[in-house]
This record gives structure tokens, C-alpha cells and sequence, in this order.
């Protein structure tokens, strides 16, 4: 287990996160993590590098064929 420290930036805080898990868990720079609060501890949770490029083509999807959606959910 490590410990890491908490800096204020602006509104915000920052951690580093140590090497050893950035390499265990291939993370990547800039790469997102979601965040979340469970049963008092801090869960943090890589997103796929693809995560924003599946999304987007799923909004385009689903802008392309809503009307179709609609009548199949009115159906």
C-alpha cells in the first residue's frame, strides 16, 4: 500500500499516483479515471482509452436512427 498526498490547485485537488500502480494498471498520461465513493473509501476506476470514441459513435447512432427507436418503443 502506498500513501500519496493531496495539493490544492485552483479549485481542485491533486494526488501523483505512485509508478509502480501506473505500471501495474497500464495507464496511460491523460488518460481519464472514473471516480466514485463506496462504503467510506475512494474508488478510482481507469476508462477505456476508446471510452469517448465508442460514446461519440453511439450519440451518432442513436441521433441518426432516433425516430426509429421512438416507434419501436411506441410499438
Amino acid at each position: 500500500m502506498s500513501q500519496v498526498a493531496l495539493k490544492k490547485m485552483g479549485a481542485d485537488f491533486t494526488m501523483t499516483m505512485p509508478m509502480e500502480i501506473v505500471d501495474c494498471l497500464h495507464l496511460q498520461e491523460g488518460q481519464k479515471l472514473d471516480i466514485r465513493r463506496e462504503n467510506g473509501q475512494v474508488i478510482l476506476t481507469p476508462v477505456p482509452t476508446n471510452y469517448q470514441e465508442t460514446m461519440q459513435a453511439h450519440q451518432r447512432m442513436v441521433d441518426k436512427y432516433r425516430s426509429t427507436f421512438q416507434r419501436l418503443a411506441d410499438a
